[in-house]
């Protein structure tokens, strides 16, 4: 009379509780190493990407580069140079 619940009384009750407690467990665990993933030693750009058409060459990425702030004046002017075939060594 006490002991029957929704599942009776053999101990199915308990074994739901306990399997939907490690499902939980697990759910949890799943979403931390997804967080994990996305912290701060991951490594790639989420940035805008430039166009990949054929158009494209190397004085273009390199002058898009420069209007980003990625390089400065003299870094852009030196690749410049090398690109073109003006080098001038130091």
């Amino acid at each position: 009379m006490f002991g029957m619940g929704p599942f009776g009384d053999h101990g199915l009750g308990r074994l739901a509780i306990v399997f939907l407690f490690f499902l939980l467990i697990a759910g949890v665990a799943w979403v931390i190493s997804r967080l994990a993933a996305h912290g701060p030693t991951h490594h790639h750009n989420h940035g805008p990407v430039p166009p990949t058409t054929s158009g494209t060459g190397p004085i273009d990425v390199l002058r898009m580069r420069f209007a980003q702030g990625e390089i400065d004046e003299d870094e852009f002017t030196r690749r410049l140079r090398l690109l073109q075939g003006n080098h001038v060594s130091n």
